[in-house]
């Protein structure tokens, strides 16, 4: 019989929960516990390790025995021949720079004698005529204005050479340094008139793409024209000998070869 009062069936209804949950525990507890599977009954086999023994430490490998060397056998010394004895030479014998030089020319002088009288200068411009191939007038007694006007004319010419004689000038040259476009030489110039003596130094620019050579005898050319325009003395080193050199402008090539050779080869 349910009661019909709210309390006693809630209270009626808690007493069987209890009671069923009761039961549930009391089943689980009553049951026995699970037996643990021995070797060999389970798949899975037990992890078994083995240790090996310890290897022997490996002996180290002898080391190779190195057999000395032979001994060389001695050999003989030799003897270092003793250097020569460098002789010096006698200071007269030291080498120079290889230089040129323009010599005066020589000059025939003939003195002027005041006190010759003019039938000797027409004598002595008789024999110069005849020495010289010149024929005579026809006329054996010339007219004597023409022979004041030959003595006045010798007498010129005796003085003109005495003072060309006076004026004497000459010089060196000497490269001293030659570049691929640029070059220097010295000059040493005399004049026995003006009792001077002169050092210069001489710069050469060929300019680009110029000949050097060229330009330091070009340089040269115009130096020797300032007191030489005809035939001029050249004592040559290189040939040993003084020759007759020509400075007028027809000349001027033949004159340019024979410096290139005489300073350049």
């Amino acid at each position: 019989m349910i009661p019909d009062s709210p309390n006693a069936r809630f209270y009626l209804g808690l007493a069987l929960s209890l009671l069923i949950h009761a039961l549930i525990l009391l089943f689980y507890l009553d049951q026995p516990p699970p037996r643990l599977a021995e070797t060999g009954e389970s798949g899975t086999a037990p992890l078994q390790v083995q240790l090996l023994p310890k290897a022997p430490a490996s002996e180290p490998a002898p080391r190779p025995v190195i057999a000395p060397p032979a001994p060389r056998p001695n050999k003989p010394v030799r003897q270092r021949p003793s250097p020569p004895v460098a002789r010096k030479q006698p200071p007269s014998e030291r080498s120079e720079p290889r230089q040129a030089s323009i010599p005066p020319a020589p000059q025939a002088e003939r003195k002027f004698d005041p006190q010759m009288d003019m039938t000797d200068m027409l004598n002595a411009a008789r024999e110069r005529r005849r020495a010289a191939g010149i024929q005579e007038p026809e006329s054996s007694q010339p007219a004597p204005q023409d022979d004041s006007a030959i003595a006045r004319a010798n007498v010129q010419e005796l003085m003109d050479k005495q003072a060309r004689g006076r004026n004497e000038s000459g010089g060196v040259f000497q490269i001293t340094y030659k570049g691929v476009r640029n070059a220097e030489f010295i000059f040493r110039g005399w004049n026995t008139r003006r009792n001077t003596n002169m050092r210069q130094l001489i710069q050469v620019d060929a300019g680009l793409g110029g000949d050097v050579d060229t330009a330091i005898v070009r340089r040269m050319i115009e130096i020797i024209r300032q007191t030489e325009r005809g035939d001029f003395q050249w004592e040559s080193r290189r040939l040993g000998r003084t020759i007759t050199l020509s400075a007028r402008l027809r000349d001027n090539d033949a004159l340019e070869d024979f410096l290139k050779k005489e300073f350049l080869e």
